[in-house]
């Protein structure tokens, strides 16, 4: 169910864009929304308004500057980098 709403989101964007979203904030927690925004070339709140669903869905845990993963989306994350399902 879970990756069939990350799907949605991404077709619904005519891009891949929630997995690197994802990994971008599990290799630098913390990191503030501005640097990750321009890593994607996107406006700041655009960027931020995309971690928020995520965080919707229970993926990501907002900090006092940055982001990181939660449990749920640590846990999502190498469900899908194990391979094929």
């Amino acid at each position: 169910m879970l990756g069939r709403s990350l799907a949605g989101k991404d077709a619904r964007r005519g891009q891949p864009w929630t997995q690197s979203v994802l990994e971008a904030i599990r290799a630098g927690p913390g990191v503030s929304s501005e640097v990750l925004a321009g890593r994607f070339d996107v406006p700041r709140l655009k960027f931020k308004q995309d971690v928020a669903k995520l965080k919707a869905l229970g993926l990501t845990i907002s900090l006092e500057t940055g982001y990181k993963l939660s449990k749920r989306g640590a846990a999502y994350l190498d469900w899908v980098q194990a391979g094929p399902h």
